[in-house]
């Protein structure tokens, strides 16, 4: 991390933060018939990088505020995008937040640990992952209601979707205490274009064993009477020195005008620390079925430095 003081009628120390990536990445097709490769697209270069800074200034009154610029985007041919900036006011009252660009799935594909299906392009065509939402965003956080215990409401622009939900209202309750760390949220969106309102329900939960890591993530989605969208995820993390390795395991069941339809898709993350801010990283996705109805695998390795 580098501090930046920064110079005028008032000066702030501005922390400038980020990740620079390359590697090699594969994303391969196959016939569900016999297994064979159909298509490979991939090859090597840079990963998206990202940018951060950040400035907190103490309003006193016990009071402060934090500005957040955030960028991502950062590799050739890539435009570079803002990403959850954001300007934060804290105190004894929680915080409030206008971000622009949220997560309202509150990370559900990250209870993978190291396997990251969001992270993981061939994932991104079956939907395990939880795409961060475009528009804007107003957040409350309570301050903690009980020792680990805390609750939130997000008011959110969800343009980004399909046509027609326009706005979507998340509360959060989070706990966690020691190794033991348990979620509970739920989205409702104005109607959708199909005539009604969609709501999504998720439960995180994970638990650190000391020598391992488990979580465990579900969302429930409701669009049309009778149809529904069923989506878990299972991770197991295990730390054995500078090497940490994960599994994953990412179902969805759906059921469309009475049509019933699954997927799943395992996964695997190595990640190796050759100091404390530069990493090489193994992953590696099978998906079941894609939109096509065929296998699909991807395998990434990532050198990734922090700063």
């Amino acid at each position: 991390m580098a501090a930046v003081a920064v110079a005028g009628a008032a000066s702030a120390q501005v922390a400038i933060t980020g990740t620079v990536s390359a590697g090699w990445a594969m994303t391969t097709n196959k016939n569900a018939a016999n297994g064979a490769a159909t298509a490979s697209v991939g090859g090597w270069g840079m990963d998206s990088g990202n940018i951060a800074f950040t400035a907190t200034e103490d309003l006193g009154a016990g009071m402060s505020v934090t500005a957040k610029a955030n960028l991502k985007g950062i590799s050739h041919a890539n435009a570079v995008l803002s990403d959850t900036s954001s300007l934060t006011l804290a105190g004894g009252f929680g915080t409030v937040a206008l971000t622009s660009g949220y997560e309202s799935c509150d990370g559900l594909s990250q209870q993978g640990l190291g396997v990251r299906f969001d992270e993981v392009k061939a994932s991104a065509t079956q939907g395990f992952f939880c795409a961060a939402s475009v528009g804007d965003a107003l957040k409350y956080t309570t301050p903690e209601l009980a020792p680990g215990l805390t609750a939130a409401v997000l008011v959110g622009d969800n343009a980004a979707n399909v046509a027609g939900r326009v706005k979507a209202v998340t509360t959060y309750l989070n706990y966690a205490s020691g190794p033991l760390a348990v979620g509970f949220n739920t989205t409702s969106y104005e109607a959708a274009i199909y005539g009604q309102k969609d709501n999504k329900i998720r439960v995180t939960a994970s638990y650190d064993l000391g020598v391992a890591k488990i979580a465990f993530g579900n969302q429930k989605g409701y669009v049309t009477a009778g149809d529904k969208d069923d989506r878990s995820v299972y991770g197991v993390s295990i730390p054995m020195g500078a090497m940490t390795a994960a599994v994953g395991y990412a179902s969805i069941d759906t059921t469309t005008s009475g049509v019933v339809a699954k997927t799943t898709g395992t996964s695997i993350n190595l990640k190796y620390a050759l100091s404390k801010r530069t990493s090489l990283s193994y992953d590696g996705l099978n998906v079941a079925t894609d939109i096509a109805g065929n296998p699909t695998s991807y395998n990434r390795l990532l050198l990734a430095h922090s700063f």
